[in-house]
């Protein structure tokens, strides 16, 4: 397992520094998708879903479908693709049609310059709701897609059966208030639960890097 995570973060690190070589010699970085990790690739390991995508709100969505039943739409957190709920899927499937979405700027589906304002993105899966012919469906999110469900079911509550969250923060002032960095001096190889820290914003806000890393 220790080796696994530190091959993770080794790969990891090496995406990080090729990036930032190539943005100090003004280059675009390219990182074509290994062959194994492809939408077509990785559907063959979930039998009876699909690969599909919709133009819907100006962009083109990602998504996979795959169960009969009620409508079940999950969105994964970032930066993740359709295939966080791989492991699940198949359960879920016994007993919901479920339909898996890359949201806007993620996994396969289109990473316009604009848009991420999370009524926006509600408003992507509410066309692509209304474009598969869909009344009403339980609406799920993870981290980001929490935030997207959210709005979802706050924007259109008459095409929401029921809402799930999963690892969202309830909005709330202290949310604003969280530094996304240490005070100074105040960094130590372990983060005090006393003074948490949003590093994660401050890492995804490395220009450019984002978009290289979906």
């Amino acid at each position: 397992m220790k080796a696994k995570i530190w091959k993770s973060i080794f790969t990891a690190m090496l995406i990080v520094l090729n990036f930032a070589l190539a943005e100090g010699q003004n280059k675009t970085v390219h990182t074509p998708i290994p062959a194994a990790y492809t939408d077509e690739a990785l559907i063959k390991k979930l039998p009876g879903f699909i690969n599909r995508t919709e133009t819907v709100n100006g962009i083109s969505l990602h998504y996979v479908e795959g169960g009969k039943g009620k409508p079940l739409f999950l969105m994964p957190g970032w930066p993740e693709t359709w295939y966080a709920y791989h492991l699940v899927a198949p359960a879920l499937a016994a007993h919901y049609h479920v339909y898996i979405v890359d949201i806007r700027g993620m996994g396969s589906s289109a990473k316009p310059q604009t848009g991420y304002d999370k009524k926006t993105m509600a408003g992507d899966l509410y066309a692509l709701i209304k474009k598969l012919g869909v009344a009403k469906a339980y609406i799920c999110g993870h981290d980001i897609g929490a935030m997207v469900a959210y709005s979802f079911a706050a924007n259109y509550p008459s095409a929401t059966e029921k809402l799930i969250i999963m690892e969202g923060s309830h909005p709330n002032p202290m949310i604003e208030k969280m530094p996304m960095l240490p005070a100074k001096g105040t960094f130590t190889s372990k983060m005090s639960g006393q003074a948490p820290y949003a590093w994660w914003f401050a890492f995804n806000q490395t220009k450019g890097l984002p978009e290289k890393m979906t």
